[in-house]
């Protein structure tokens, strides 16, 4: 099977407010951005971080890969990934390249097999596949057939038709955010994702960091996974 050349973007932006600095805080004994670079370095042809933080920019120095200088417009709270992507991508031009690979830093519990993965499903599914998202299946409980709406002061289910049972709850997913495989010319179009297909992911190997408790919760399942 022909190897995909993939060139894998790690975003870390210096802002965030529900868990300020978190990129290049330590976890697990080295900066959170870090474990998303090595990552990379491992399992892509080549590594680029796209930043407006100094910090993030000396931490990817020391690690020997390409750095883009984010401008304050892109590197805002509701900036869009896919402006963040086209902006790497044009500074880089994304030459001999088959797949960007979007690594964010905040998916610590990533491993190497799950970004290897999904390289193997964009192969094989060949050009009929323009994205690979990794999900985790949403429990039962959670699923949108439970979901509900408030119209005025009354409760509507928010999808058409009528589940009242767990069991007849249709099989639901959500991304989560521990890769995403997208073809180049996906980035430079509209649509970023395309014909999407999905890297099945359990949720015991996905947590990711948006607040405090999010750390903390990661924390506890990386020492689970190691046995520490």
């Amino acid at each position: 099977m022909q190897r995909v050349r993939v060139l894998g973007i790690v975003p870390a932006r210096a802002g965030s407010k529900g868990c300020p600095g978190k990129n290049t805080r330590d976890f697990m004994g080295k900066p959170l951005v870090a474990w998303a670079i090595e990552c990379s370095k491992r399992t892509c042809m080549r590594t680029m971080v796209t930043t407006d933080d100094p910090e993030v920019m000396r931490i990817a120095a020391e690690y020997g890969v390409d750095v883009v200088s984010r401008p304050t417009e892109l590197a805002q709270d509701d900036t869009p990934m896919h402006d963040v992507l086209r902006h790497a991508c044009a500074m880089d031009g994304c030459e001999d390249t088959d797949a960007v690979a979007l690594l964010q830093p905040t998916q610590p519990l990533r491993t190497d097999s799950h970004v290897k993965q999904a390289f193997w499903v964009m192969t094989l599914k060949g050009r009929s596949c323009d994205s690979v998202q990794s999900v985790v299946e949403m429990p039962p409980t959670l699923s949108p057939d439970y979901v509900w709406r408030l119209e005025g002061e009354y409760l509507f289910p928010f999808l058409p038709g009528k589940v009242t049972r767990r069991q007849d709850c249709r099989v639901s997913y959500y991304r989560d955010g521990t890769v995403y495989l997208v073809r180049p010319e996906r980035v430079k179009s509209d649509d970023l994702w395309g014909r999407s297909v999905p890297l099945v992911i359990k949720a015991s190997e996905s947590c990711g960091i948006d607040t405090e408790d999010d750390w903390a919760r990661a924390e506890q399942m990386w020492r689970l996974r190691h046995g520490v």
